[in-house]
């Protein structure tokens, strides 16, 4: 929402009001229908949230914009570079580590139906018997 136009905004403003959006082009006025949901999200107008500050005020928003959301979620984030650098050392392996052999077997044997365990065929009911009414019909 804090990157959004003013007049965008403005915009806005009027279908969530109104429940109509208003269309002047090439000398043709109309006003259509619009019925949805909206879902928005904004960022705090210095990059921190101020909790001395209204959320209109935070937010850089007009407050008739504000009013018209019939929730509203503030999500902070606290600045604690030990935890945001344990969080994104753990990505970085996630994306970075290769996959060990014993790794690369498990997934092969997962992927071969013929390489699977007894027991997991045992349970199954062939399609024949689970889908017996499609004869019937």
């Amino acid at each position: 929402f804090d990157k959004m136009a003013k007049n965008h905004q403005d915009g806005l403003l009027e279908a969530m009001e109104q429940q109509q959006v208003s269309i002047a082009k090439a000398g043709v006025v109309a006003s259509l229908p619009a019925r949805c949901s909206l879902i928005a999200a904004a960022n705090p107008r210095q990059g921190t949230y101020n909790m001395n500050k209204s959320v209109s005020e935070n937010l850089n928003m007009a407050k008739p914009i504000l009013s018209r959301f019939d929730l509203v979620f503030i999500l902070r984030d606290r600045a604690n570079s030990n935890l945001d650098e344990a969080v994104s050392s753990n990505i970085m392996k996630l994306y970075r580590k290769a996959p060990s052999q014993q790794e690369k077997t498990t997934m092969q044997q997962e992927q071969n139906p013929v390489n699977r365990s007894n027991n997991e065929n045992v349970n199954r009911v062939p399609l024949v018997e689970r889908l017996e009414w499609v004869n019937q019909n």
